[in-house]
């Protein structure tokens, strides 16, 4: 658990604009205590690419399949940094999986119903759905 706090820690401290130096080691320490975990490395490889840091970005990138990230945001940094590096094959797949992710998304939108109320019910309702059956071990 220690690693979650030390992600949290991280997380406040970039909203709160602390420079990368001062959040970097936190995930990096998240990181050695949690090595599979992808939301620790994506969110160091986003910090470093948005400093310009392109292979400390793609070291922490290059290991991951593209297709298990659902973070738009977070494909298109990987697909920066892939191009950055020159690296065409995996710019390529992350260019591939963001447009699934637009299309997922618009057709997700799409079926957006309207409830008996005549209220609006989308998305964020599946979501919701989606988190309470994980967290009920469904």
């Amino acid at each position: 658990e220690q690693d979650q706090a030390l992600y949290a820690m991280a997380y406040y401290m970039n909203k709160l604009d602390y420079p990368l130096e001062c959040i970097a080691p936190l995930l990096r320490r998240a990181i050695s205590l949690a090595p599979d975990s992808r939301l620790y490395r994506v969110s160091l490889a986003v910090l470093c690419a948005r400093s310009g840091r392109w292979d400390e970005a793609y070291t922490l990138f290059a290991p991951l399949d593209v297709a298990e990230l659902r973070c738009q945001t977070c494909v298109r940094f990987m697909a920066r940094v892939f191009d950055h590096q020159g690296d065409a094959a995996k710019r390529d797949q992350a260019l591939a999986r963001l447009e699934q992710l637009a299309h997922d998304r618009r057709r997700m939108v799409g079926a957006a119903q309207v409830d008996e109320g005549g209220k609006r019910n989308d998305v964020g309702l599946s979501v919701d759905a989606s988190f309470n059956r994980r967290v009920r071990g469904e």
